[in-house]
């Protein structure tokens, strides 16, 4: 089958590109890389996304680098914890409870700075199973993709809305059956697993189809918090639960200012692109939507669009870390972090731009 087609974007990608070309530092002291000729590099760790690759192949990232003097080094990988943890990397976009593992597996104090998107996945199962909450699948097969993210995450809803429903994948009230993320949607409509925690975009045939669905009426892991947990400790309408916050060593943090200016504005770009262009670049990069024709294409941007779980900045302020972090609280309450940890820290960075920057913006295109 064949894909509508993407002229707008093709003409979107050279304009960008010819941009990219011409953007010049507008002049003052400040003493910066790009003005004293040297390179800063970030090492940053990612799941595969197709954000980075629309502002590679934009020019966008061309463009960043070349005015501020830094070089983003990026590694892909699922396991962005396990990359992380092994001291590979400066940055890396890791869910919010995943925080606390990290900290207490390593011994390093890391600092959230920055946020990307809400964690999406959901709880899905075969739509004629009957199955509605958690509850309903005590004892049966649940497929897990990221052990360490699942096991924190499923086990602070569990954990919180059942009194006597434990998560766990070394034991607990499920048979857990270890799988990778893109096999499970499959697993889930042939039967071999009960339920799974499972990434939309790897599931749109399915749930297209009808033939898998998300448990508590199809609410990304999100919504389930935003929801349901969040406002038990007393916190209303928080837009969190990070799947991918920016999170740094603290003395990686503290010595590079400069360099999480960069990394935060790149960024803020690509959260533009992304709420302007969506639809593009769904059809663009099919493979990172795992989408066949177009009637899957429109099934997952109108999914997008209902579930709105990208940022709408990747900067922070005090009542949005105030609500991220009653989530530590809730894994507490769920036997998922040590009662008597500390939280691991979150702050807001104010935006920053150096006068000798010249920034690239997406206001060029508005009238294409």
């Amino acid at each position: 089958m064949q894909f509508r087609s993407n002229s707008r974007t093709s003409v979107l990608i050279t304009l960008m590109s010819v941009l990219a070309l011409i953007f010049t530092a507008c002049g003052s002291g400040t003493d910066v890389p790009a003005a004293s000729g040297k390179k800063s590099i970030i090492r940053f760790a990612f799941a595969p996304d197709p954000v980075i690759d629309y502002l590679v192949d934009t020019g966008t990232l061309a463009a960043f680098e070349e005015e501020w003097g830094v070089r983003l080094e990026m590694t892909s990988s699922w396991d962005e914890f396990a990359f992380f943890a092994g001291g590979h990397g400066d940055i890396v976009s890791m869910s919010t409870l995943d925080m606390p593992l990290l900290e207490k597996e390593t011994g390093i104090k890391v600092i959230g700075f920055g946020k990307y998107n809400h964690t999406r996945l959901i709880i899905g199962v075969r739509c004629d199973s009957g199955y509605k909450t958690l509850e309903d699948l005590r004892g049966k097969k649940f497929g897990v993709g990221n052990p360490v993210t699942t096991e924190r995450l499923v086990g602070t809803i569990a954990g919180n809305l059942y009194d006597d429903l434990k998560f766990s994948l070394d034991g607990g009230d499920f048979e857990i059956v270890f799988n990778d993320h893109p096999v499970l949607p499959e697993l889930i409509a042939r039967g071999e697993v009960d339920a799974a925690y499972m990434i939309p975009e790897f599931g749109v045939s399915y749930l297209r189809e009808g033939e898998v669905c998300g448990l508590y009426d199809g609410a990304a892991a999100f919504e389930i918090f935003r929801d349901q947990l969040l406002p038990t400790v007393g916190v209303e309408g928080h837009e969190g639960l990070e799947s991918n916050l920016f999170v740094a060593e603290k003395a990686w943090f503290d010595e590079h200012p400069y360099e999480v200016q960069f990394f935060l504005a790149l960024w803020e770009e690509g959260v533009k692109l992304w709420a302007r262009d969506h639809t593009d670049i769904v059809a663009l990069y099919p493979q990172h939507f795992s989408v066949e024709s177009d009637e899957d294409i429109a099934y997952i941007d109108q999914w997008i669009s209902d579930h709105e779980f990208f940022a709408k900045t990747v900067y922070l302020d005090d009542a949005w870390i105030e609500g991220e972090q009653a989530i530590f609280e809730l894994a507490k309450n769920a036997g998922e972090m040590d009662q008597d940890a500390s939280d691991p820290a979150i702050v807001s960075v104010k935006r920053d731009i150096p006068a000798t920057i010249d920034m690239p913006s997406i206001s060029a295109f508005d009238d294409k």
